[in-house]
């Protein structure tokens, strides 16, 4: 649009800027921009652009977008700049009927505060999240538990737990040997699934009786296996979850472990598409190593522990991948934010003074 404009052109692109008008209640998010009604014209009905239009204009360096009506209106720059991220995150978590995901819970918690819009009631038990990991309340321990943690195993039993009753997916990413295994079983409830390669298979079932000995402890594997309903924990390893996927999927299990979960860093293999039809009310991801060579592989452990938080493979490789392998701080960033509060990383020289002295055989 032009100053000046007549006739047919000025009737095509409209010079004042889109508002966008946002409505959040509870766990649903929705959002259009529109035209600013005229003063002589109050009544008339709304022009609109389709958000999701509006976002892709935008990331494609355009100034105009068009409108429902056919015709044309400017992009609102500067609110783009401020806040185009945040919503293009949560219209990609978004399902058909406008509610988010709980893991993108947080992010319309932050899209809230950026807009110094109320927060929905639903949010405020996830406050903490949005503040860091320091205020999370302490878990109490299982009455069972033979162990004593160290002061970061705690916190990493108060995350997890905390994640857990939010029906919350996490990746537990310490280094080998900070206590991984433990963390875990201080935050199991109910019936639970452990997914492990063959090799630490039995160490799973030690560690259990070890640490954990009420729990009744079942091994899924050989060839006459069968699942025990009354087993409070149901061992078994990733060659069987492939063969037996869907008998595994039709058990609503209360927690899914995946052990070494780099596993299904492939989201084509049939493993990975496997441990994603798991029904289960929470789901841990165990690594040491949550990327080894590509971003994809975080895009599969997200879309085993949060599906949809971080929206479809394509849609990230192109927000997200595609940028950051072209050095894209900023982008990365963003992927900070948007996975730190599902994923706790300790290294061994985070928590030295706590380790016990070396001892070397």
């Amino acid at each position: 649009w032009e100053e000046g404009a007549t006739g047919a052109t000025a009737s095509l692109f409209e010079a004042k800027e889109l508002v966008p008008r946002i409505e959040i209640r509870d766990e649903s998010f929705d959002i259009d921009f529109e035209l600013p009604r005229g003063e002589g014209s109050p009544d008339a009905p709304a022009r609109r652009a389709d958000a999701a239009a509006v976002i892709t204009a935008w990331r494609d360096g355009l100034d105009l977008v068009p409108l429902t009506d056919g015709t044309w209106a400017p992009l609102p720059a500067k609110w783009l700049r401020e806040n185009g991220h945040r919503v293009a995150d949560l219209l990609t978590a978004r399902r058909a009927d406008g509610t988010v995901p709980r893991a993108a819970l947080p992010a319309l918690g932050q899209l809230c505060d950026a807009l110094e819009h109320p927060r929905p009631a639903r949010l405020d038990g996830l406050r903490a999240l949005a503040v860091g990991f320091t205020d999370l309340p302490v878990a109490t321990l299982p009455a069972d538990l033979r162990a004593t943690l160290r002061v970061y195993q705690q916190r990493g039993v108060d995350w997890l737990c905390f994640l857990r009753d939010a029906e919350l997916g996490a990746v537990l990413a310490d280094d080998m040997g900070l206590g991984k295994t433990l963390q875990t079983l201080c935050a199991l409830r109910g019936r639970a699934l452990v997914v492990a390669p063959r090799s630490v298979m039995d160490n799973w079932a030690a560690e259990l009786a070890r640490f954990r000995p009420a729990l009744r402890v079942a091994t899924y594997h050989g060839a006459d296996r069968s699942l025990d309903p009354r087993a409070d924990v149901t061992l078994t390893t990733y060659a069987v979850l492939r063969l037996d996927a869907d008998a595994l999927a039709r058990v609503a299990w209360d927690v899914a472990v995946l052990d070494e979960a780099q596993a299904i860093k492939n989201p084509d293999s049939q493993t990975a598409r496997a441990a994603y039809e798991l029904r289960a009310a929470w789901r841990l991801a165990l690594s040491g190593t949550p990327v080894e060579n590509r971003l994809d592989e975080l895009w599969s452990l997200f879309h085993f522990t949060n599906p949809g938080l971080l929206g479809g493979r394509g849609d990230f490789d192109d927000r997200y991948g595609k940028p950051m392998s072209q050095g894209d701080g900023v982008a990365a960033k963003r992927l900070r934010e948007r996975t730190s509060t599902f994923v706790l990383r300790r290294l061994k020289r985070d928590v030295a003074p706590e380790l016990p002295p070396r001892t070397e055989v």
